[in-house]
């Protein structure tokens, strides 16, 4: 039984990293948008925690964390990886 090339090994890794944190980043988005409008809508911090499962301190840190990306397609992508994973692979050699 031989293993695939390292090389290509680690270039798939890279991919599936990329699209996982990719995946993250516009989760966590969503997230900080939805726990917005429910504050907006009248419950406090805690409710909102308690409800999610969290603390209140972990309610304002998403709230601290810039949302950074658009958000409008996260169901989408995620139904559709394979678009996400042609787009990374087209993108992997990039810096920001």
């Amino acid at each position: 039984m031989s293993r695939e090339d390292p090389w290509a090994r680690a270039r798939e890794a890279t991919v599936e990293m990329e699209y996982h944190l990719s995946a993250i980043a516009r989760l966590a988005d969503e997230r900080a948008l939805a726990v917005q409008e429910l504050l907006d809508r009248g419950l406090t911090r805690s409710e909102v925690a308690r409800r999610l499962g969290v603390t209140p301190a972990v309610i304002t840190k998403i709230l601290k964390r810039p949302v950074v990306g658009d958000v409008s397609h996260v169901a989408q992508q995620h139904l559709d990886r394979s678009t996400v994973r042609t787009s990374v692979k087209s993108h992997s050699g990039a810096r920001q």
